[in-house]
């Protein structure tokens, strides 16, 4: 019997938050309009990819995942949406940790406020 290949990543910031990740530009030549990442998302998904790679956790899952994520925010006044965190996180992962976020078929996601830090732990297991 094949043992789950599973992930286990400690985070000790939170990524860059959604509303922070992009910013819209017009492309002078064109007229039109696109978005892109902002220097802070690059950076922060940078550090997450090479934090997968220190704790190595780049391990390349193909099959279906499970993903388990505790965010762990240290600030209750300035609590942050779920979904602006994982936007940038799954990005991070993809390509590192596994192949492509559609591979996830299982998330479940906790957020506690008031802690010592801000962490975000995750848990990826494949199926």
């Amino acid at each position: 019997m094949q043992k789950n290949k599973r992930v286990l990543l400690q985070l000790k910031e939170l990524p860059t938050l959604l509303n922070k990740l992009y910013m819209p530009v017009i492309n002078k030549t064109t007229g039109k309009a696109s978005i892109i990442k902002t220097k802070g998302g690059r950076e922060s998904t940078k550090l997450i990819q090479m934090e997968c790679i220190r704790q190595k956790a780049n391990k390349r899952l193909e099959g279906r995942l499970s993903m388990k994520i505790d965010l762990c925010i240290k600030s209750k006044k300035k609590e942050p949406d779920i979904d602006a965190i994982l936007k940038l996180l799954f990005d991070a992962l993809e390509g590192v940790v596994y192949v492509n976020d559609k591979q996830i078929t299982f998330l479940q996601v906790a957020k506690h406020t008031g802690q010592e830090i801000d962490e975000v732990i995750v848990l990826i297991e494949e199926k």
